[in-house]
């Protein structure tokens, strides 16, 4: 048990020191970016070479590339740690949520069925095999297990998960 404990604490402190490293780099990546910003706006004003233009511009794709992705890990990760992660619910438990079998929240035929979401009168729902999705395209959403449970029932995450597991 003790051991446990230990592997549960060891895992909270690296997900923690994770989510510090991720804030700090997001941070100097926004300075970066803005740096970059800046040097675009004087390369046009001085009239400068069309290429360093180019250059400047790639740069600046690259930055809120890289930004975008760490905000993506940053979401889940604040997620997992909001919903109480170390306490209500564990990562397999929230693994064995996301792939739980869809057609036992939702009847489809081949592979489609009405949205619960809206009004339908023809299936707009079709349901992802690999990825254990569905996407409404009258809604223009996609859901994973998780999602869908939280919107259909109104539940919190931590609620949603223990409801699929």
């Amino acid at each position: 048990m003790d051991k446990q404990y230990r592997d549960q604490f060891s895992q909270i402190w690296r997900d923690s020191c994770r989510r510090v490293y991720v804030k700090e780099t997001i941070t100097n990546l926004i300075l970066d970016y803005w740096f970059w910003i800046t040097k675009y706006e004087t390369s046009i004003e001085r009239k400068e070479e069309p290429t360093n233009q180019v250059y400047i511009k790639e740069k600046i794709d690259a930055s809120m590339g890289k930004i975008r992705k760490l905000l993506k890990e940053l979401y889940w990760r604040e997620r997992l740690y909001v919903s109480g992660i170390g306490g209500t619910i564990t990562r397999d438990d929230i693994h064995r949520a996301r792939t739980f079998d869809f057609s036992r929240l939702i009847s489809f035929s081949n592979n489609k069925c009405l949205c619960p979401f809206h009004n339908d009168t023809v299936p707009s729902m079709v349901y992802n095999h690999k990825r254990n999705t569905v996407r409404c395209f009258s809604c223009n959403k996609t859901w994973d297990t998780i999602d869908f449970v939280m919107e259909k029932e109104g539940l919190t995450f931590p609620q949603a998960v223990k409801r699929l597991i």
